[in-house]
């Protein structure tokens, strides 16, 4: 079972990694985003040699697979979405040139950085190190910032007020499901 995790979540941060590539735009990688890269190549490293050295319980596997599958699901989901557009690499500067409230944007402000956190969470339940954890506690305090400066940047731009209703609709880095009207 170690192998199985092992092999999909190296698969899926591979996925992840080139999607990301070839998905945001950006001139220059900003520096937010290079610590986020070598963190996650570090994360994805000791991922690997922690679960191939260190079997782990079938209920710690197949948690992690979930955390998985839901982490690439709304990866997927939010590429579908956003896969015409030329979105901002995380840390970019510039202004926000679109704003998404279709798919998971329905729901989440930042589904894709929800997928990452949920990712990096399934590496941490999968190898039960704390490694593992210090690398899911750095990003997600890091993906959650990098959402903050984003929500800050909608603020001052053309689409200040209908980001504002907007974030009234749906949820920060988890879902907020509306009520019957």
């Amino acid at each position: 079972m170690n192998t199985i995790v092992l092999a999909v979540g190296v698969a899926l941060f591979a996925a992840i990694s080139g999607a990301v590539k070839l998905h945001f735009a950006y001139q220059a990688m900003p520096k937010g985003m290079l610590f986020i890269s070598v963190v996650s190549a570090g994360g994805a490293v000791a991922f690997a040699v922690l679960l191939w050295l260190y079997p782990q319980s079938t209920t710690h596997l197949l948690l992690a697979l979930g955390l998985f599958a839901l982490s690439g699901t709304l990866f997927v989901g939010t590429l579908f979405v956003t896969h015409s557009l030329k979105q901002k690499v995380a840390f970019d500067p510039d202004s926000p040139t679109t704003l998404v409230q279709a798919g998971p944007y329905k729901y989440i402000r930042h589904p894709f950085y929800l997928s990452y956190i949920l990712f990096w969470l399934g590496c941490a339940v999968a190898t039960m190190h704390p490694i593992s954890l210090a690398v899911l506690v750095i990003l997600a305090f890091t993906y959650t910032y990098a959402a903050l400066r984003e929500e800050h940047a909608f603020g001052n731009s053309d689409y200040a007020k209908a980001y504002a209703i907007y974030r009234n609709s749906a949820g920060f880095l988890w879902p907020k499901f509306r009520g019957r009207s």
